[in-house]
């Protein structure tokens, strides 16, 4: 444990200090009839926060202690920590499910206004419990997913109640001084207050200022692509699987920070599913997020498969090949179908050569290069597992599963809603039906999202065949989608 995550994690405790005294001021409080000062109900809820993260892997360590103590400058010892936590055994065990009053509160309080109470106090949350986890020796895997499933369910929860209307980061708040002495903020080489985490990019040229009137373009940040990510539709476990990812990689950088010995974690993944189940929307987002973690230079990606790596012709393939890593550098490779790379029963085949020379790049540029296999589960689990080279690189597995009917209906009615249209009731009810028809009869080749976008093109075909028996059809009919313009998809 550093000395200097616990003072970053201790300044993000007085900033939510700062904010439960605005929230006690601002009668959004707690309903108990014995009432908590700020100062009580802060540390409580980040003692319980911690203590339930830290025993997520079966075990308190003294590091955690030691992070512990200088943040709420306790002194408890790994025997009496871990005698408090059998004590509040089920609490800590239903805490997961259960969200912080300090959160609540802040809820609350934006339900009033628009004062950003419940992203700060989410954030600081997720900041501690990444600087808890960045202090301990052994770092836990285990623990990255509890509290990444954690903060993702909090987060969830927020955007429930309070819409995501209110989801824009406010500025930050002067903290109130009390007693005890704030620590001061993390600072960079220049003695300015820097951010806990990452590389972050330059402020753009005020010479390339977007022209006063022209539509503003949105700003492409960590938080917008996790909010895009978090936007997309079903992929609950993909979602939970990159959050983790990217809070290991955070966890890395603040431990290279403190000169705290970090283990290697691989960018190299291997993502399984059928078609139209997002792997590649998903790659090109981990390739931004990496980008603006500054994890990787660019966060290009590079889409190939086997004909953009494999020649026909002796020292073809090994051209191609690098052609296509040189590409990607800075970025990531995505090869779809990757195992047609290794073709059964051929032992003259250049894909060998190909995967030979991805293995190589794999290792020598693994600083500034990410490779993603996809394709069909089996085929690519049958050839990982036949390559050592390629099972000792791709240790990471994120299984992209079929879209359900309700999840494929909500991706065609979302195309209408982009596209200006909208489903009457019957209209949904046909869409259902002809999905859950669709889902039951599917086998390996099912399109899932191309399927769900098929199907709406097919409708709009239907419609426009339908108003022209219309001289001047209205705006209402143009925008609607009845029951009969509802159509299957060819297969």
């Amino acid at each position: 444990m550093t000395a200097h995550l616990a003072q970053q994690a201790a300044y993000l405790v007085k900033q939510a200090l700062a904010d439960a005294k605005r929230l006690e001021a601002a009668g959004c409080w707690v309903p108990f009839d014995a009432r908590p000062t700020p100062e009580q109900l802060v540390e409580t809820d980040i003692l319980f926060f911690t203590v339930w993260l830290f025993s997520a892997d079966g075990a308190i360590h003294p590091g955690e202690v030691s992070f512990l103590n200088a943040v709420l400058g306790r002194q408890d010892s790994v025997v009496s920590l871990t005698n408090q936590m059998q004590v509040h055994a089920k609490t800590l065990n239903s805490f997961s499910q259960q969200v912080p009053m300090l959160i609540e509160c802040a809820i609350q309080m934006d339900q009033k206004s628009r004062d950003g109470a419940a992203k700060r106090m989410i954030e600081a949350f997720e900041t501690i419990g990444l600087l808890a986890l960045a202090a301990d020796d052994q770092v836990s895997e285990v623990e990255t997913k509890a509290l990444t499933a954690y903060i993702a369910r909090i987060r969830s929860v927020a955007a429930a109640i309070l819409g995501p209307d209110r989801s824009l980061p406010p500025a930050p708040l002067p903290i109130i001084q009390d007693d005890r002495p704030a620590p001061s903020p993390p600072l960079d080489s220049f003695g300015k207050p820097r951010s806990v985490f990452g590389k972050r990019k330059v402020a753009e040229n005020p010479a390339a200022a977007p022209v006063p009137g022209a539509p503003v373009k949105p700003p492409d940040n960590l938080d917008a692509c996790r909010a895009e990510l978090d936007a997309l539709i079903g992929l609950g476990n993909i979602k939970e699987e990159v959050g983790t990812m990217i809070n290991l990689l955070r966890i890395r950088q603040l431990r290279l920070e403190q000169g705290l010995p970090a283990p290697a974690i691989s960018l190299h993944l291997v993502f399984t599913g059928n078609p139209g189940t997002g792997k590649t929307t998903v790659a090109r987002l981990l390739g931004r997020i990496y980008a603006h973690m500054g994890i990787l230079s660019t966060g290009t990606l590079i889409e190939t498969d086997r004909s953009g790596l494999v020649g026909q012709y002796i020292g073809q393939t090994e051209v191609k090949t690098r052609e296509a890593i040189d590409k990607a550098k800075g970025g990531i490779l995505f090869i779809d179908e990757a195992y047609a790379l290794a073709k059964e029963g051929t032992s003259n085949d250049f894909g060998a050569e190909a995967i030979a020379v991805l293995l190589k790049a794999m290792e020598d540029q693994r600083a500034d290069l990410a490779v993603i296999a996809a394709g069909y589960p089996q085929p690519m689990q049958t050839f990982i597992e036949a390559n050592p080279g390629l099972r000792s690189r791709f240790s990471r597995y994120f299984n992209f599963p079929d879209y359900s009917p309700p999840e494929l209906q909500e991706i065609f009615e979302k195309m209408a809603d982009d596209g200006g249209y909208k489903l009457g009731p019957e209209a949904q009810k046909r869409c259902l039906d002809m999905f859950a028809k669709l889902h039951k009869g599917r086998d390996r080749h099912f399109g899932n999202g191309r399927t769900a976008r098929n199907a709406f093109e097919a409708s709009l075909t239907r419609q426009a065949n339908r108003l022209a028996a219309i001289t001047s059809p209205s705006r209402e009919q143009l925008s609607l989608l009845t029951a009969e313009d509802i159509a299957t998809p060819m297969s």
